[in-house]
């Protein structure tokens, strides 16, 4: 329970207290994903980035991207998991606690009200949060790091951000963990629909757990 609940500590970055907890999550939500789609539009608008370099959609090099996107995601999901146990058994021993974000808090208090708000729930955690996360972390960031010619600082650097910017300690190690997998897998596959997947399947697992944990 506790592990697969920080683990989605990502989705609603950020809390407002005094708000209704729908509200607070969409706030949260907006304000991350939100801002980092009209930054991704505009660089891309600006400096006339073609979709088609980043996603490919080729039957071939889609079926091959999305199989070692599924096969990685076997091996790499049960670890990242792994991690987080640890790291959290460790974080207990030093009396560090994680305070749970505002998705996984509603979730473990009932307060998912209505079908539709459920649907917004997952809608967010499989669809809008890997594509925002993956084009800014892997297709803008890491990229343009490693064509500068720091391709391990690109490596390292950028997963590491990818971890902090999710605001909670117990999943700093099993987060930058799975960053530098979802980075070597856009280079296997040079297709940023690759990470993309595997990122849903990463979010998904989790939710699913941390849903019928709550039932």
């Amino acid at each position: 329970g506790l592990i697969v609940n920080q683990i989605l500590a990502g989705i609603g970055h950020a809390s407002h207290d005094g708000l209704p907890p729908f509200i607070s999550f969409l706030v949260g939500t907006i304000t991350f994903h939100g801002v980092a789609l009209v930054l991704i539009v505009e660089l891309f608008y600006r400096y006339s980035i073609p979709l088609n370099s980043m996603l490919k959609f080729e039957f071939p090099h889609l079926i091959k991207a999305l199989a070692l996107a599924g096969g990685l995601a076997i091996i790499v999901i049960p670890i990242t998991i792994a991690l987080a146990q640890v790291c959290s058994e460790v974080l207990e021993k030093l009396s560090l606690n994680s305070e749970p974000q505002t998705l996984v808090k509603m979730i473990q208090e009932k307060k998912v009200y209505s079908i539709w708000q459920k649907h917004v729930f997952i809608f967010t955690v499989l669809i809008i949060a890997p594509i925002i996360e993956e084009t800014v972390f892997r297709g803008i960031i890491y990229s343009t790091i490693k064509q500068m010619g720091f391709p391990k600082l690109a490596l390292f650097g950028t997963s590491f951000l990818f971890a902090i910017v999710h605001g909670n300690l117990m999943i700093l190690i099993p987060l930058t963990f799975l960053a530098i997998t979802l980075s070597w897998l856009y280079e296997l596959t040079d297709n940023l629909i690759a990470p993309i997947f595997m990122h849903a399947l990463f979010n998904g697992v989790n939710l699913y757990f941390l849903m019928n944990n709550s039932s």
